[in-house]
């Protein structure tokens, strides 16, 4: 389950939405009771009166639709980048939106997402996850000083550098390792003996070791993925990034490897620098 406040959620957050408050509350009709139809709360009441952090949910009312519900529930909603009515479907009116198009686009993809999903992570790692908590939860309740700005943004970065260094240590471990099987077995391209094995007379190639190895990644990913969602990753996940490092120093040198991890770190960090501005 991805973090409550991950920094690709914010633009949902930002978005200025039609809603009419109703406080205080309407009378009760069959169409509208005093309570939330999303967590049955008392509207303008806590579950616990002295929980501080429990934020009551006041009535407001949803356009077009016309529909109820309670605010908190209604935010929580947004942060999941869920922004219909729950009880009949439709979008909700936008009237404003901060943040541009390309930006919300390029933030959506699983490239943007994958990176992200691993700072909290990275943060538990090195005992930072309350510092991470804390500077996430301000930014998105508009709390955030510019210095707490720049701690945040580098918390993200100094996740995406540290798989950086797995990675490029991997390529120059694997490009390593198969060297030595040139000059041990006379090729580089190990994956073909089992071609040969089978008596099959195939030259040293490229693209057919590439032929290779693809199916390899794809078979461990799905096993890998399911032994991540029980709990697990196994000896497969390690494979996966062994075979997926092999396929990046056949497609590209280790020079060339190294240029385009800095591009992706220089992209990741951009994009990241400016949800953070745009949610100020």
């Amino acid at each position: 389950m991805a973090h409550p406040h991950i920094l690709y959620k914010l633009p949902a957050t930002r978005r200025k939405y039609h809603v009419r408050n109703l406080s205080p509350p309407t009378p009760p009709t069959p169409d509208n009771d005093d309570t939330c139809s999303i967590c049955y709360r008392a509207y303008n009441e806590k579950d616990d009166p002295t929980d501080a952090d429990e934020t009551p949910c006041q009535p407001i009312q949803l356009l077009p639709c016309k529909h109820i519900i309670g605010s908190a529930c209604f935010t929580k909603l947004l942060q999941a980048d869920m922004d219909t009515c729950q009880v009949c479907r439709s979008k909700v009116d936008v009237l404003s939106n901060p943040y541009p198009a390309w930006l919300q686009k390029s933030t959506s993809w699983f490239w943007y997402k994958l990176y992200s999903d691993h700072a909290p992570g990275h943060a538990l790692k090195n005992g930072k996850l309350g510092v991470f908590n804390h500077l996430s939860k301000k930014l998105f309740n508009e709390q955030m000083s510019m210095q707490e700005t720049g701690q945040l943004w580098w918390m993200y970065m100094d996740s995406l550098s540290a798989w950086t260094r797995i990675v490029l240590v991997f390529a120059v471990f694997v490009n390593t390792t198969f060297a030595i099987s040139d000059w041990c077995l006379g090729t580089p391209f190990v994956e073909l003996g089992i071609f040969r094995i089978v008596g099959m007379k195939v030259p040293d190639s490229r693209v057919l070791t590439l032929w290779v190895d693809f199916p390899i990644v794809v078979g461990l990913a799905h096993y890998s993925n399911i032994r991540r969602g029980a709990g697990d990753l196994s000896v497969a996940g390690h494979a996966l990034m062994f075979i997926m490092a092999r396929i990046f120093a056949l497609l590209f040198s280790i020079k060339g490897f190294a240029l385009l991890l800095a591009a992706n770190w220089l992209a990741y960090g951009t994009l990241t620098a400016l949800l953070i501005w745009y949610g100020l």
